[in-house]
């Protein structure tokens, strides 16, 4: 089951994770959350749990919204 805190996130980012690189987005999360913030790694996997896939473009990192 995913983190709360990734899954309130998820619902309410403006900026709809299209081509976002996960640095970005994990940034983004991390200042919108007042609780303990999830790890990136779980992050990632949360957002791969609710349909966002991690990967690998040139030397970044991205997030790519199915």
């Amino acid at each position: 089951m995913p983190d709360p805190s990734v899954v309130r996130w998820f619902a309410a980012d403006e900026s709809g994770l299209g081509d976002t690189s996960t640095a970005e987005a994990y940034a983004r999360y991390l200042r919108s959350t007042d609780e303990a913030p999830a790890s990136r790694a779980r992050f990632v996997a949360d957002l791969a749990y609710l349909g966002v896939e991690e990967v690998l473009d040139d030397d970044t990192h991205m997030l790519i919204r199915h």
